[in-house]
């Protein structure tokens, strides 16, 4: 059987993300955002991965010869059927950080990067941006999400602001008065997936989510300097 290519390993690892809970996804992402993982270590051949989250050890190994990720983690009891958790989950969107786009060549091949680097934005639009990263198509309803996040982009343009309403119509309620503009950039974005990182951390600051088909992909660290 032939062996994972480089690109199978980082969809696998999606994919595999994907299938948290939405809770999991929300608290994880949350804790790799906080600056709560140390002690970060991984093999040279990028199938295994451990680090202290929030104190806790917590490991991700890739299995090719089933194509499948596996994540284990000290908050779990030893009886416990459960296979994920926000540790797991935040430890994975370190690796997804680092395995994205430039750095996947460098760091399958062992020349890991310890912390995460700043990547040039998807060109194209959104829905373009989307389908080349997941490197397959999308569903009608996953694409009809992109298509309205890109015309939010469009229609927000001039007033460089969008309200609480936008983000209802969107699918993505979060607490507040429907009108409530929010303007979570310093300068607009300049193009739709830039766009979406921003819309995606404002929501998440609010304990709302974001669809589940993203959320894997949906890397806020190279926003995190801007925003601060």
């Amino acid at each position: 059987m032939a062996k994972p290519s480089k690109i199978n390993v980082i969809d696998d690892l999606r994919r595999y993300l994907g299938t948290f809970e939405e809770d999991h996804r929300t608290q994880g992402r949350s804790i790799s955002l906080s600056g709560s993982i140390t002690n970060f270590q991984a093999r040279d051949d990028g199938h295994f991965a451990r680090a202290l989250v929030e104190d806790l050890e917590t490991m991700l190994e890739y299995l090719p010869s089933k194509r499948s990720w596996f994540g284990d983690c000290d908050c779990l009891p030893a009886d416990t059927e459960e296979t994920d958790c926000p540790h797991i989950f935040a430890l994975g969107t370190l690796l997804m950080s680092e395995f994205s786009q430039a750095s996947v060549r460098d760091i399958i091949s062992g020349k890991a990067i310890r912390q995460p680097t700043q990547k040039p934005p998807p060109r194209g639009g959104f829905e373009e941006s989307v389908c080349n990263i997941l490197n397959r198509p999308l569903n009608p309803k996953e694409s009809h999400f992109c298509k309205m996040v890109g015309r939010l982009y469009e229609r927000s343009k001039s007033s460089q602001r969008v309200s609480l309403w936008d983000l209802h119509d969107l699918g993505l309620p979060i607490s507040g008065v429907g009108w409530e503009a929010l303007k979570p950039w310093i300068t607009y974005p300049e193009n739709e997936w830039e766009f979406w990182l921003h819309i995606a951390q404002a929501i998440l600051d609010r304990k709302g989510s974001i669809p589940s088909f993203l959320d894997p992909i949906t890397i806020l660290e190279s926003i995190r300097e801007i925003r601060a």
